[in-house]
Order: structure tokens, then sequence, then C-alpha cells
């Protein structure tokens, strides 16, 4: 059965702790959970052992035991390192605490005098008789099936846990591939990427298409232009925001500039026309500058008395 060592979580937030350094606190948490501990918080090990298994220098290793010595929270003499008051810091059933009178026994008298005052008296209530002993004692297949109680509960949680984060994950999945990633939206990307991105966002190109009375596919025959456009300006990387900003401004220019040239074409036509009514003549199709060239030579021709007078009919 393996072993198990347990700190509280409240001990991040204790003022003592937190005034801790990187170093300190992680031989605290040695000191509490290495494979030397026992149930009574009292046990041998050296100095060159503790700094090997925490990867730090070995006067780094005493200066934080010194540091956790200062603030009474071990005691280390003579290769023995002792948790003050464990016992009292610990949720230890009546089996744990036979185990921890053993521990005390086997200590040496000097070792054992350093212990506190607390811890002997924790260890004079478990001395019984033998007979009481094996009745504290749990029942082997109890034990066994309350670890396995535990460990189904402890998994089935964990197992709760993995679902939750999955159904996060696919609902943040599903909003990118609307809107695109946040990263995205800001980073730059290949274009072709950013265009596949930008078209997913509906509401974008909803409103454009509101804006400038567009239907969806004049749309996106405009967005095809414009990313032959950028092909050819040499634009291979766009950020998906970058991307929507400059359609959306070419393509107002490219709009504005189209009916601009269907107004000026319509305005210069019937303008034209008005003035060929005016003087008479069915000018239509003709260039104004050509026609004022040809009455004149048409003028020209007639004085000379080249070109014959046609007779007037009714």
């Amino acid at each position: 059965m393996e072993t198990r060592r347990y700190i509280n979580v409240r001990t991040w937030s204790e003022t003592w702790f937190e005034e801790l350094s990187a170093t300190e606190k992680l031989i605290w948490i040695y000191l509490n959970t290495n494979s030397a501990t026992n149930m009574l918080g009292t046990y041998s090990t050296s100095i060159r052992r503790l700094a090997y298994e925490c990867h730090v220098s070995e006067p780094a290793a005493r200066r934080s035991i010194k540091k956790l010595e200062i603030i009474k929270k071990v005691i280390y003499n003579e290769g023995y390192v002792i948790i003050i008051d464990w016992m009292a810091q610990q949720s230890m059933n009546p089996s744990m605490r036979i185990a921890a009178r053993k521990e005390y026994d086997k200590l040496p008298e000097k070792i054992r005098l350093l212990l506190s005052e607390q811890t002997h008296k924790d260890i004079e209530k478990t001395r019984q008789s033998p007979e009481q002993d094996v009745a504290l004692l749990p029942d082997s297949n109890t034990f066994s099936q309350r670890e396995k109680e535990e460990e189904e509960e402890y998994h089935e949680q964990e197992h709760e846990e993995e679902h939750r984060i999955m159904e996060q994950e696919h609902r943040i999945t599903e909003k990118e591939l609307e809107t695109g990633s946040p990263e995205e939206e800001s980073s730059a990307i290949p274009t072709q990427r950013a265009y596949l991105n930008a078209i997913r966002n509906k509401e974008w190109l909803n409103t454009l298409c509101l804006n400038h009375h567009l239907k969806q596919p004049e749309l996106a025959e405009w967005l095809e232009h414009f990313c032959r456009k950028l092909q050819n300006e040499g634009e291979a990387r766009k950020s998906v925001r970058d991307f929507r900003r400059h359609f959306a401004s070419w393509l107002d220019i490219q709009l504005t500039s189209s009916n601009h040239s269907k107004d000026y074409y319509h305005d210069n036509y019937h303008a034209h026309n008005e003035t060929a009514t005016t003087n008479g003549h069915c000018t239509t199709d003709i260039n104004p500058l050509l026609q004022s060239e040809a009455t004149k030579r048409i003028e020209q021709l007639r004085t000379a008395g080249t070109l014959p007078t046609l007779p007037d009919t009714e």
C-alpha cells in the first residue's frame, strides 16, 4: 500500500509561509512529504540527501533548515529532523497514533527530549494494553474498502472536471469558428487564412451587405477581387482585424467611384442631347469638337462653290 502525506492547503496563505523564499518553501514541503517521514514527524536524514533530492546546494539546504528552525517549525539535531507538533497538525486515526508511538520508542533518548510537550502527551494517550491496541487497529478489509471508495470518488470527481473542461473548450472552439481566435484577430497570419477567418463572422458580412445594399453573391465577388488585389500587391500576411478594416475601406471606395462614374456619364449624356436639340441637329453620338470642325469645313466648301446646294424638300 502506497504511503501518503498531506499538507493543509491553508499553509500557502499563512504569513510565516508567505515570507519564506522559494528554496525554503521547497525544503519545508520536502521535509513533510519525503519517503523517510513517519507518523511521529521525527526521522533521520542527511543534509546531503535533502540537497540532492531538492536539487539545491548543501549550503542552501542548511540555510533553509536554519530559517525553519528560527521560526520554530523544525529542529535539526544530529541527523534527525523533528517537525514540531506534527501529530497535532495531522488528522490521525488510532492506528496512525500507534505507529507514531512505535517510532517514538525507537528514538534515542537525546532526540526524544527535544520533542514538544504536546507530542509527549499525545504519545502517552496511546499507551494502552496490547489487546486494546489490536482492537483499535481497523480490519484490513475495511481499510482497503474505504481506500477503494475514496479512490473511486477521486476518479469520479476528476472525470467530471475533465468533462467540464472539455465542454468549455468545445464552446470556445465553436465561438472561434464564428469570430476567429483572439490571437488571430490582432496577429499577422497568412492572408488566405485571414480571409477565411474574416468571412466566418456572419455578423460582419451581413453588416456590409446592409450598408452597401449588396447581396451575398455580389459581396463574395468583391471579396474575391480584393484578395486578388492583395496577392498582386504582395501582401502575404495580415491580421483578421486589418483584413476586415482594409476590405471595408476599399469596398466603400470602389462602390463610391463606380456610382460617380455612372452619374457623370448620365449627366453629360443628357446635357449634350439638350444642346443638340436646341441647335436643331441630331448629334447624339458625335463628339462636340468634331461636330464644330465638320461644320466649319462644310461652310468653307460652300463658299468655294465646291459643295453643291441641296434642293429644299417638302
